[in-house]
């Protein structure tokens, strides 16, 4: 029984080593099936990763398009103009060619193309106009007016990837009013406080008057003075932010500016209407009812929350859309890079007359010995071009003159280089002075296509003048004085162009002078100003001396300038809107 045992042990031992191995050879079919499967899955994917880096790579490259356009904006604000730069248009192309290609730095097979992309809402173009590029390729209206569209198409291997980019440049000729400091320039500081002291401080008065009437001491503290009003006034009226570690440039009320002066704190009233978008880096000042913005389309921006406190009671009207705290837009130092681009330069005060005949529509004359200021009975006048690029450049001779706001002169010091000007504009003209701008007439514009900008280094100001000189004998202040002529602004004065004072203000001359409200100071186009310069004073709201304002936008600044007026200021120009899109026959782009 035993043998018989054991033999049938060792045939069933021997049945499960067959079945082992089928279960092993199964296990490996399923296993190398298996294998098979996801080789094959794996190998089905691959085309689908390629693609997906591919796409990648192609919308980066379309945003490097993008990218490389701006850079060409930056370098050169007006290159939008050139429509397809030649004789090297690079990745430039009119719209419906992508002809032109550029690299992708540090690629080997990435590449773009940009199209010009002609103005919505309109008609007439279907492309880039060297002759007419603003109306070919800015938009007039609507929410995009203003800015201009490209299209770049990124490509990468067999992919393509379009985006379509709205792009706009942000400058001083974006807003209807702006101001760094929403406080007087420091020479109005000094001036101002020398007014104010009682007894009269002799030792702040500005030297030329000391020169009239010179007492012991006069003017030995003006260029302190001076020296404190910039570092204390130029700053803004609102403490430091939250966090921060120094007070510079914050809170310029915290401290007098020299001995007990303190700076001014100047109001909008209720006669103040700024009818267009608004900016100023500070915080402003309220007494009474003024109107900032017509619509919500007119930013109105304050570089602090709350953007504006109530010198007396009363809220303003906000047409447009606040902002606060804004962006800082900081002026640049001068206008000097407009010096040698000018095709029409004087040296020394330039009496300037427009009209608008285009051959001989600037009429100049220039005072000297013998006649010793723009209203001297028969001065010369001498008849010009406008200039070719539509720039005039008034330089600096010998000059030593700082404006005097109590007594300002408007004979001799004929080395600065003062512009006065008045008439009616004809083609598109920018003035640039390197001393200041005087208006001195009603300055308007002759039809729809002109365009004036004014670019002083320090004050644009409006002609005032009064009686007699005021302080001559340090003792009778100009308020006391009654405006008389020759004085053609003495019943309101209207300004069409864009107004831009880089290091100081826009002020009227004796503004605190005359018998009351001169009438309404009228500006289309734009104010910008480093301090904000008075234009008059006011009592509980209402004016008592000098102009109430009404400063409207010219909305042709959205997307025009006056001949190369950016120059100087260097806007920057950004992305506003972009979208990626599929072009096909339904769908252009």
């Amino acid at each position: 029984m035993r043998l018989i045992s054991l033999l049938i042990g060792r045939i069933e031992l021997a049945a499960e080593d067959g079945f082992t191995m089928i279960v092993a050879i199964a296990t490996m079919v399923i296993v190398m099936s298996l294998s098979v499967a996801a080789f094959a899955a794996i190998n089905g994917d691959l085309p689908l990763t390629a693609n997906d880096s591919l796409q990648k790579q192609a919308y980066a490259a379309a945003q490097a398009g993008v990218q490389s356009y701006l850079f060409a904006l930056d370098q050169d604000s007006e290159y939008w103009t050139q429509c397809v730069p030649s004789p090297l248009p690079g990745a430039i192309n009119l719209a419906g060619s992508t002809a032109n290609t550029g690299k992708v730095p540090g690629s080997s097979n990435e590449t773009y193309a940009i199209e010009l992309l002609p103005a919505a809402g309109q008609a007439q173009y279907t492309q880039c106009s060297k002759t007419n590029p603003v109306s070919s390729m800015i938009q007039a209206a609507g929410n995009g007016a203003g800015t201009l569209r490209i299209r770049s198409t990124g490509f990468a291997g067999t992919v393509t990837r379009t985006l379509v980019a709205s792009l706009r440049e942000q400058s001083f000729l974006d807003y209807a009013w702006f101001t760094n400091y929403e406080t007087s320039d420091p020479i109005v500081q000094v001036a101002n406080a020398y007014l104010s002291s009682n007894p009269q401080d002799n030792t702040i008065e500005p030297p030329d008057l000391c020169a009239l009437n010179p007492s012991i001491g006069c003017g030995s503290n003006y260029d302190a003075a001076i020296a404190g009003a910039a570092a204390q006034c130029g700053q803004y009226r609102y403490p430091p932010p939250a966090g921060s570690t120094s007070t510079v440039g914050y809170d310029r009320y915290a401290a007098a500016f020299y001995e007990s002066y303190m700076c001014d704190q100047i109001s909008f009233i209720t006669a103040d209407h700024i009818n267009g978008p608004f900016h100023t880096n500070d915080q402003a000042q309220l007494c009474g009812t003024p109107t900032f913005g017509r619509t919500p389309a007119d930013s109105v921006e304050f570089g602090y929350s709350p953007g504006y406190v109530q010198g007396c009671s009363g809220n303003p009207i906000i047409g447009g859309s606040l902002i606060a705290p804004a962006s800082i837009l900081k002026p640049p130092p001068s206008n000097a890079s407009l010096k040698s681009l000018a095709t029409l330069t004087f040296t020394g005060t330039t009496c300037i007359s427009l009209s608008p005949n285009s051959t001989s529509g600037v009429s100049v004359a220039q005072p000297n010995a013998t006649y010793p200021s723009c209203f001297s009975s028969g001065i010369p006048w001498t008849a010009y071009s406008y200039p070719s690029n539509g720039v005039l450049y008034v330089k600096n001779g010998a000059c030593s003159l700082t404006y005097d706001v109590d007594n300002p002169s408007y004979t001799g010091n004929t080395g600065c280089g003062t512009v006065y000007v008045q008439g009616s504009d004809g083609p598109p003209l920018t003035i640039a002075a390197e001393n200041d701008i005087v208006i001195d007439g009603n300055l308007t514009y002759s039809g729809s296509s002109s365009l004036v900008g004014l670019i002083a280094n320090n004050f644009v100001r409006v002609y005032h003048p009064v009686d007699r000189q005021p302080l001559q004998t340090n003792s009778a202040a100009c308020s006391t004085s009654s405006s008389n002529g020759p004085d053609p602004l003495s019943n309101g004065v209207t300004i069409d162009a864009m107004l831009l004072s880089l290091q100081h203000s826009f002020i009227v001359d004796q503004y605190n002078c005359g018998n009351g409200n001169l009438g309404t100071l009228t500006v289309t186009g734009g104010i910008a100003q480093n301090f904000r310069g008075p234009v008059g004073t006011d009592s509980n709201g209402q004016v008592s001396t000098g102009y109430a304002k009404s400063y409207t936008y010219d909305d042709r600044l959205r997307y025009e300038e006056p001949p190369h007026f950016i120059d100087p200021v260097q806007g920057s120009w950004s992305v506003q809107r972009q979208n990626e899109c599929t072009p096909n026959s339904s769908n252009p782009c």
